[in-house]
């Protein structure tokens, strides 16, 4: 094996990368285990954030260096809205949103194009599914350097660590021993029982945020990324014969304007329905079919219109497909109305207005194919126009209490009704948490709250008193529902 000479430049250079290579294994591993001793007895809350933060915080350290252009202004933007809704509410899809938003940001650095959002998720995703090879390489390098340029070499030994520790426990038991609200920290949080974080969720939520915060850290992105792969072959150009699709649009048109004129008239006019049919039934039993019938029929578009097939070239096809597409819009907004229509029958849940948002996913979708058409894109542009609106959409998500909306709207609609009680599950409130806590304050003033409904609230409130009391799990919506529940008088 041939011996690779060093100058005195290459010495400093592979020493400095070492040192930032041992620098982002200890930011990781402290940000990892603290975010475990954080979620190890509770859901985590808003003090999760300083993890995403100090990501952040090394990122736009870095790109002071590299200079700030206007995407990166724009990346910036997204990933400080994306903390903010940490900072609100840590709940899941907020976590996932700060994660590929601090992912994205990082793939810029690297040259990323940001507008290519389908590039970002499939490098984001790629990266994250193969942390654990690259960091067996990267600490295999790592002790490579280091036993070449002889720079601490026995970093971990025991004589190393002897005197940092020994002087952490002596002092740490002193001071918990002086002070006790240390103490009473140090035991919340179980440092003092190693047993007890094994035995939690703290030890998979330590290795899960490692390999996040790892992969955030090493993010690469290849040049050879940007180049947009060529057009598929149309394998199916013989079922795609002009007259085959026009004869297939032409009776799915008029099956979809039937089903239109449909809605129009008991949906959107409101007319009454044929002798012994019930109204509930009509409106709830097709809002779901109908969404299901629309993206299957965004999906046969985009395959009968493949870029480069004869039917994109024909104007009479393009010209039935949008009368399809809208006749599918038509249908979304229907659906919509018939939810609508439902739950103020019925009353607000949680699927129902989600399945509002995702009606409005739907006809964005929907809309997107259009513009595709009519700008004569390919399917790369209609994921990625697709992805985009759906991390806004989500982004925006991150900041709205949807179960305090279902409450408040519920609540709202009952108090309007002849008879409140039979006008409310007051069941389903206490079902969605402590969001519901300013509604069913409400129906309590009104007295339609009953002897165990009124224990089941008020033990609901203690719960959100008792996490709110407790560091690891407050979170600045829970102190906005206690504003909302006790206000400070004037």
């Amino acid at each position: 094996m041939t011996d690779t000479t060093y100058d005195a430049a290459d010495f400093k250079s592979l020493e400095a990368q070492s040192n930032r290579h041992l620098a982002r294994l200890g930011l990781a591993a402290v940000l990892a285990l603290s975010t475990g001793l954080i979620a190890q007895d509770n859901m985590p809350g808003s003090i999760i954030a300083i993890i995403p933060l100090a990501l952040m915080v090394v990122m736009f350290a870095r790109q002071f260096k590299l200079g700030w252009s206007s995407k990166v202004l724009f990346a910036t933007l997204v990933n400080v809205l994306a903390l903010i809704a940490v900072i609100i509410e840590p709940g899941f899809m907020n976590l996932a949103v700060i994660w590929f938003a601090l992912a994205a940001f990082a793939l810029l650095q690297q040259g990323a194009a940001l507008p290519n959002i389908y590039d970002l998720l499939r490098a984001a995703l790629t990266k994250l599914f193969t942390v654990p090879m690259q960091l067996l390489r990267d600490v295999e390098t790592l002790k490579a350097v280091r036993l070449h340029l002889q720079t601490h070499k026995h970093i971990l030994t025991f004589a190393n660590l002897l005197l940092p520790v020994a002087a952490v426990v002596m002092f740490g038991a002193l001071l918990m021993q002086a002070n006790p609200i240390i103490e009473a920290l140090i035991y919340q949080i179980s440092w003092g029982n190693p047993s007890h974080f094994l035995a939690s969720w703290g030890l998979p939520v330590s290795v899960a945020t490692f390999g996040l915060i790892w992969s955030v850290l090493r993010m690469r992105f290849k040049p050879e990324d940007h180049i947009i792969p060529p057009p598929l072959k149309i394998w199916a150009e013989g079922f795609l014969a002009n007259s085959t699709v026009t004869i297939t649009l032409l009776l799915l048109n008029g099956m979809f304007f039937i089903e239109n004129a449909f809605d129009y008239k008991y949906v959107w006019l409101g007319q009454a329905l044929p002798h012994g049919m019930n109204y509930a039934e009509y409106v709830h039993r097709g809002a779901y079919a109908l969404i299901a019938t629309a993206i299957l029929a965004g999906a046969l578009v985009t395959f009968i219109l493949q870029p480069g097939a004869a039917a994109e070239k024909s104007r009479i096809l393009r010209w039935l497909v949008y009368a399809w597409v809208i006749q599918n819009l038509m249908l979304v907004f229907s659906s919509a109305l018939r939810t609508l229509a439902y739950i103020d029958a019925y009353a607000m849940t949680q699927w129902r207005l989600a399945g509002l948002v995702w009606m409005g996913v739907v006809a964005a979708g929907l809309t997107w194919i259009i513009l595709r058409i009519v700008l004569k894109r390919g399917h790369l542009w209609l994921v990625n126009a697709n992805l985009h609106s759906t991390f806004v959409l989500l982004l925006i998500c991150g900041f709205i209490d949807f179960n305090g909306i279902v409450a408040d709207w519920n609540v709202e609609r009952a108090l309007k009704a002849p008879i409140v009680h039979e006008s409310i599950d007051v069941g389903y409130l206490l079902e969605l948490g402590p969001s519901a806590l300013p509604a069913l304050q409400i129906l309590k003033g009104q007295n339609q709250v009953s002897a165990i409904q009124l224990y089941q609230t008020n033990h609901l409130k203690l719960m959100l008193n008792n996490k709110q009391a407790n560091w690891q799990s407050w979170t600045l919506r829970g102190t906005w529902l206690q504003n909302m529940l006790n206000p400070e008088p004037i």
